[in-house]
């Protein structure tokens, strides 16, 4: 039975907005990122690097670059949602090609791509006694003869692609799946998230009040995930909403008010850095309203980023 697959995984998603996405295909032992890094917002490329040095630790994949190490001709690139991700919706995305059998065969320092055009008798032979120790001789069977009901007389056998080569061995799936989790929750872990700080009224006389409401983003990635996504204006900042009840009038402000992008906890630069951050309170934002309304109204407020999540508070206005 195959397990074939060329289905993505998209990771990270609240609503419509695309945070990381993960593409799952089948023999190369590899997760491949970055289809043209010199293209990449610095900034981002920072942050996948940092990400996937991490997977290579959980995964035992190494990570490498679609665009300098993973083509399939010199003279061609490979393209595709991992463009598109990146590119229009300022995602990050990676491309895990499962299992390698050549690796597991101990075939060491190959080129992921062009080991299959040419490779040293040895290696063979290294692969053959895998088949035999570890597979019970399937992966590669012996060739005998099949008369077909219309070529004739011809012979069979060869390695078994399908079950051994694009797919591990039944034996071996689970183990080689197992990989994964651990770097797809380090990944999802890794999104913004909006927390509500607090929430203040305060009398000014007169029945005016000063609503307050501040929120934080406690995630690591800021709420706009990439650079990318702020260039093309995919991710929407943070939202400030208020509901008044019947009677209340807005005297500053308006009902919906838009506030900043919020940074995350991934450090800018080490402890040692000359300069320091420009955005020591970039992780939070303050948005405020003066509302009228009697003694004992209930405010309902809420607060929105697209890529972050919400949050939502009442307040009773009282002395």
């Amino acid at each position: 039975m195959s397990v074939k697959t060329n289905s993505r995984a998209d990771v990270g998603v609240l609503g419509n907005e695309v945070h990381h996405g993960a593409h799952f295909g089948l023999a190369g032992g590899v997760r491949a990122s970055a289809y043209l890094l010199m293209l990449l917002t610095p900034e981002d490329l920072w942050i996948i690097k940092r990400m996937s040095d991490i997977g290579s630790k959980l995964t035992g994949y190494p990570a490498i670059s679609i665009f300098h190490d993973f083509k399939y001709h010199p003279k061609e690139v490979i393209t595709g949602t991992q463009d598109w991700v990146y590119e229009h919706l300022g995602a990050l995305f990676w491309t895990v090609e499962i299992w390698a059998p050549n690796k597991e065969a101990g075939i060491t320092d190959y080129d992921w791509i062009h080991w299959y055009r040419d490779h040293p008798p040895e290696d063979d032979i290294k692969l053959l006694k895998w088949s035999d120790e570890v597979c019970g001789g399937n992966a590669h069977v012996d060739w005998y003869p099949f008369q077909h009901p219309d070529l004739g007389a011809v012979e069979l056998g060869g390695w078994d692609r399908m079950n051994y080569w694009r797919n591990p061995p039944a034996h071996l799936r689970e183990r080689e799946a197992a990989r994964f989790p651990a770097w797809l929750n380090q990944i999802a872990l890794t999104l913004p998230k909006l927390e509500l700080l607090f929430t203040k009224a305060e009398s000014l006389g007169n029945g005016q009040w000063r609503v307050q409401m501040a929120v934080g983003n406690a995630g690591y990635l800021p709420s706009y995930v990439t650079k990318r996504a702020l260039e093309r204006k995919t991710a929407r900042p943070c939202m400030f909403e208020i509901e008044l009840p019947e009677g209340a009038q807005l005297r500053m402000g308006t009902p919906r008010m838009e506030g900043p992008q919020l940074e995350g906890h991934a450090p800018a630069n080490s402890l040692q850095a000359f300069l320091p951050s420009k955005n020591i309170t970039g992780d939070r934002a303050l948005n405020e309203w003066i509302v009228e309304a009697p003694a004992g109204s209930v405010l309902n407020l809420t607060a929105h980023a697209a890529r972050a999540g919400t949050v939502r508070a009442s307040i009773t206005l009282q002395f």
